[in-house]
């Protein structure tokens, strides 16, 4: 391939000898003309190995080397030349292609192909097109793939090459799978192999079947997939393949993974891996210590995941497999990323996006723009997460893979109810939901109106998330997942609860009880009883909901979940409250505040002592409501819970000012301010400026109401939080109207009336227009 000896350049025999001696030899991967067949490379370290034991026998020699890539030099006739050129050129595109140098080897290809049409040879054209198509395969440019392969299925078929019509049959097989078409996939794979059957090609028939155990792992058909890669390494196997037999135990390998057989997962790796060590075959090394690395990984040994994943990222990186690199850099991603080392997470993505959109990879490029996005949502970058889902969802545009696009929708849609842009979460789950009902996804079609329910839940819109969960419902009910139909029943119940429609949602509690019952989930009865009790307390059946609760109670206790009993007594202090139990409520507190000390669970003391402190302040027990938030502020303290000693300062503001404790409330209000502000919580600051207006209102003091409502105001509507604007804006009205600002009153009212008109709530609409009647 050199066309020179080795050591040509030392023209003494005793130093060759002495180098040979010292191990110093050649370097081979280096070598310009041999690295471009990386199996070439090590067999051929293999064989100048010092110590003849490790040499590779005569048998694996012709093994490894009639799998790699050559074209016989032969004499060539004049009329011949261009039909060798075609052949040479498309030998040196293969090579290309498989050592990921996609763009030369596409221009290999196109010329290949250009001098077979001039030559007329439809078989070197067929065949330079397939190895365009697998170019934009590896590129999953699915659509250019396709036609591709369509192109030269027809010329092979024309020409009567049943076996290069049935290798094609196997590409496009994978295009389907990539497009995650199983069924299309499965039948492209069945004709191929009813070919192969025909002609008696027992190599391809096992291809056929390896690559369909392929399309049944893709497609979670795990079983379907054993039997697929136990078949095919058994005909592999009394073929002499070694690489196949490798491949199809790798096969095996990521099945058990995905079925979280760990130790059969390791030991078919190791088997694979063993046998590609033997042939030089490298990508096959990587690609099972990458494998391996994913095992660990679900497996939660971090060090070990780290470790193989970095193994993988060498090997890749010494064989110029770029994608091999950014796949190791993704897992590694992931690894960090579970141990919480964001930063090492982000600069691995970062990586692996360089490098798939260097080798033009947009499918890859999407993907881990969602995992930058998972990262970015952690950091609480809300800018930058945005940005990450949203150049996913056009890479995947591009490709036109509208499930992809459907996921990615769906990923904005949390990142915008994450930071409470409600209207835009609604926005982005109505178009996956469509896109997802385009496609017959009814699976996901029912997750995301179950996640539509809450969003509308938040933005009290009670009708359209009723309307949004029963459509989940029934799409569960259809499918005959009684699980998801118990759950969302549950969420049914909760928004019934919302809209006062009692007796709908103790229908639906009751319904998720029953379906639990049957499926012997008693801490999910537990948990629909909890939901018996919340509902009978807002319907003022105070003695039900004591019983529900009391119920749920048992259950956890009989569980031995000690959190959940604490959680119950916690909930039941309200209950004891509205019954006018207060002994009961005081033991019910102490009983969860001695379950959650006893647990070491400090800030669960704080927050039942808080809860107390609410229900007395309800009750108009200021004192004792003083106390009790006094307390838990000093919990808080001690652990350095900011949020929640703000928290507790807002409570006590609320209790000064009901109590006309003016100067404590303003001191109270403003401290919760500095700590929420410091923390970036504009909610909370907008909120607490709020109630300082109210403070100086009930003392007279409308300027200083007006500065307060006014930057409150500010906060809530730059921050897009409608319904607080809402309060607040009515209120600042109500001072203008005092300080005799009429026609900024009526300004502020219409404005009103426009954002409840937006949210949807017809009865402050109403409320609005009688007062902008009275200004």
């Amino acid at each position: 391939m050199t066309g020179r000896l080795p050591f040509d350049e030392i023209n003494q025999e005793c130093l060759v000898v002495l180098s040979v001696i010292k191990g110093d030899l050649p370097s081979i991967a280096s070598n310009k003309e041999i690295s471009q067949v990386r199996a070439l490379c090590v067999m051929m370290t293999r064989c100048w190995t010092i110590n003849p034991g490790l040499r590779p026998t005569a048998g694996d020699f012709e093994r490894s080397i009639n799998l790699m890539d050559r074209i016989v030099p032969t004499k060539i006739e004049a009329t011949e030349i261009e039909n060798h050129s075609a052949r040479l050129l498309r030998t040196l595109g293969d090579t290309s292609y498989k050592n990921h140098k996609y763009e030369e080897a596409k221009g290999y290809f196109r010329s290949a192909l250009l001098i077979a049409r001039l030559a007329g040879n439809m078989f070197e054209m067929a065949s330079a097109i397939v190895g365009e198509g697998n170019v934009y395969l590896s590129q999953s440019k699915n659509v250019e793939a396709e036609a591709a392969y369509t192109e030269a299925m027809e010329i092979f078929a024309g020409l009567g090459a049943e076996a290069h019509v049935a290798r094609t049959l196997g590409s496009l097989g994978r295009v389907h799978a990539s497009r995650n078409d199983y069924p299309k996939a499965e039948a492209s794979y069945a004709k191929a192999k009813e070919i192969y059957a025909r002609l008696g090609e027992e190599q391809g028939i096992a291809d056929t079947i390896l690559g369909s155990g392929r399309v049944y792992q893709s497609w979670n058909k795990h079983s379907e997939a054993e039997t697929s890669y136990i078949e095919a390494q058994n005909i592999f196997a009394r073929l002499g393949a070694e690489n196949g037999v490798a491949d199809a135990i790798f096969g095996l390998g990521e099945v058990y993974s995905s079925r979280y057989e760990h130790s059969k997962a390791v030991k078919s790796y190791g088997e694979a891996k063993e046998i590609y060590a033997r042939l030089g075959n490298e990508q096959g090394i990587a690609d099972v210590i990458r494998g391996l690395g994913r095992v660990y990984q679900i497996w939660n040994k971090h060090s070990m995941a780290e470790t193989s994943y970095l193994d993988a990222k060498e090997i890749y990186t010494r064989i110029g497999a770029e994608k091999g690199v950014a796949d190791a850099s993704c897992g590694l991603g992931e690894v960090y990323f579970s141990l919480s080392e964001h930063s090492k997470a982000e600069a691995l993505y970062t990586e692996a996006k360089e490098i798939y959109t260097r080798v033009g990879d947009k499918l890859k490029v999407g993907d881990v723009m969602c995992k930058m996005g998972e990262v970015d949502c952690v950091l609480g970058k809300y800018t930058e997460a945005l940005a990450s889902y949203t150049g996913a969802k056009g890479a995947y545009a591009h490709l036109g893979d509208e499930g992809k696009v459907a996921s990615a929708l769906h990923r904005l849609a949390r990142v915008h109810g994450q930071w409470a842009k409600h209207s835009e979460a609604e926005a982005s789950y109505t178009q996956a939901k469509e896109i997802y009902t385009h496609l017959g996804n009814e699976i996901e079609v029912a997750g995301i109106s179950c996640e539509l329910g809450s969003t509308y839940n938040l933005m009290r819109k009670y009708s359209k998330a009723e309307a949004s969960y029963t459509e989940a419902k029934e799409i569960y009910a259809h499918l005959g997942n009684e699980r998801e139909v118990a759950s969302t029943s549950c969420e049914l119940g909760s928004t019934y609860n919302l809209l006062r429609k009692y007796s709908q949602a103790e229908a639906s509690y009751t319904e998720a009880k029953e379906i639990y019952g049957h499926l012997r989930e008693e801490r999910k009865v537990a948990e629909a009883m909890c939901g018996l009790g919340w509902i009978y307390q807002s319907w003022n059946k105070r003695s039900e909901s004591r019983a529900s609760f009391e119920e749920a109670k048992e259950i956890y206790a009989r569980l031995g979940d000690e959190t959940a009993v604490a959680g119950v007594s916690w909930e039941m202090v309200t209950v004891y409250q509205l019954l006018g139990e207060c002994s009961e409520a005081e033991a019910s507190c102490a009983e969860a505040k001695a379950m959650y000390a006893r647990l070491g669970d400090e800030g669960r003391v704080a927050g039942v002592t808080a809860a107390l402190a609410e229900t007395y302040y309800s009750l108009g027990k200021y004192p004792e409501a003083e106390a009790l938030y006094t307390e838990a502020k000093e919990i808080y303290a001690r652990l350095g819970d900011e949020e929640d000693i703000a928290s507790a300062m807002w409570g006590l503001g609320q209790i000064y000012r009901s109590w006309d404790k003016h100067y404590e409330a303003e001191a109270s209000y403003n401290e919760a301010k500095e700590i929420s502000a410091r923390l970036g919580d504009g909610y909370t600051v907008a909120c607490l400026m709020w109630g300082l207006g109210r403070v100086y209102r009930s003392w007279n003091k409308h300027l200083e109401a007006e500065a307060s409502y006014t930057e409150a105001k500010e906060i809530s509507v730059r921050s897009g939080f409608d319904a607080v604007a809402a309060g607040i804006i009515t209120e600042l009205g109500e001072v203008y109207k005092l300080l005799g600002k009429h026609s900024e009153a009526e300004a502020l009212y219409d404005e009103v009336k426009q954002i409840h008109a937006r949210l949807g709530d017809e009865e402050e609409v109403e409320e609005i227009m009688r007062r902008l009647g009275q200004v």
